[in-house]
């Protein structure tokens, strides 16, 4: 989705507040809305109903209609149906909106899916490798990745007997071709259960923090093929520049300058090979594991860079 449509969502937003005798901040609905849909991978309904419940507590949005359908998790394919799946959580997400109680993944013999459920829904907490029964469920799509969210008919039940999920790793072979804003040495919120990044010195939800430092890596990777995006968290991105978070806030400080800490990523990393490994979030490949490979010349890597941009202006 780009920020021409976010902006359309926006006005209608707030027309519709207008309406409704509701005072509202078209740039603070902007950068929530491009926080959940850009940042989180929320759906859009549900970013939409997030930013009216912000504004307008009162206000509600209904779901899809129709009696759930149980469904193997590996079938669910498209958005806005009813689903009861039933499988194993393989993970969960640390980093969620004050909005989402919990985020992750739920798989079965069949496949995984992710899913979200949201604070209002009042759902019973869920653990990693126990099986649940996610009754009428709704889907949505993002990115071309499907996923489950709670309704507010959802149940969430424990099931005793065991469920073998399907892994959800995905494999990239590609060179790395770009580094993007918002690499390198970050602050985050301190707030408990905000990871939002702290821009100039604020924070979109709590205002003026004193944020705590952070590392990652936003890179686009590309095989010649299609352009992929991938994401190192700190452990990872610790691991393949060879450089701990202290020593990035000691450099930082030398220069008076947390920028020099994506420059010095850039120049070391752009036009090497890698193999990455990890599951895929919305957009972004989340790096697990990776390994240095033999890779193209630095004239093929340029050749894949000046593709990369043209796409991404394209977009």
């Amino acid at each position: 989705m780009t920020e021409h449509d976010l902006t359309e969502i926006r006005d209608d937003l707030l027309e519709q507040f207008e309406n409704n005798d509701v005072e509202a901040d078209g740039d603070d609905i902007l950068d929530r809305l491009e926080t959940l849909v850009g940042e989180y991978q929320v759906p859009v309904n549900e970013a939409k109903r997030s930013v009216v419940n912000h504004y307008s507590p009162d206000s509600g949005m209904s779901a899809p209609a129709g009696e759930p359908e149980d469904m193997d998790i590996g079938a669910v394919s498209a958005s806005d149906q009813r689903v009861s799946v039933e499988g194993t959580i393989t993970r969960l997400w640390e980093d969620t909106h004050e909005t989402i109680a919990q985020s992750g993944r739920i798989g079965d013999e069949t496949g995984t899916k992710g899913f979200t459920i949201w604070v209002d829904s009042d759902m019973p907490t869920v653990e990693e490798d126990k099986a649940y029964r996610f009754d009428n469920f709704e889907t949505n799509e993002y990115n071309g990745q499907v996923s489950v969210q709670t309704t507010p008919e959802s149940t969430i039940t424990e099931l005793s007997e065991e469920i073998e999920a399907k892994g959800n790793t995905e494999t990239c072979q590609a060179a790395l071709v770009d580094i993007k804003t918002g690499s390198g040495l970050i602050k985050r919120c301190p707030e408990d259960d905000c990871t939002f990044v702290i821009q100039n010195g604020r924070c979109q939800d709590h205002g003026e923090v004193d944020g705590e430092f952070d590392l990652r890596i936003k890179a686009v990777f590309d095989d010649g093929n299609e352009p992929q995006d991938v994401l190192f968290n700190r452990e990872q991105t610790e691991a393949v520049t060879d450089i701990t978070i202290e020593d990035a806030k000691t450099l930082a400080k030398q220069k008076l300058d947390t920028t020099v800490v994506a420059s010095n990523m850039v120049k070391e990393l752009v036009g090497r090979y890698y193999e990455v490994e990890g599951p895929m979030i919305g957009r972004y490949l989340l790096v697990n594991d990776f390994t240095e490979l033999d890779g193209p010349t630095p004239d093929d890597v340029s050749e894949q860079q000046a593709r990369v941009r043209g796409l991404m202006t394209e977009n």
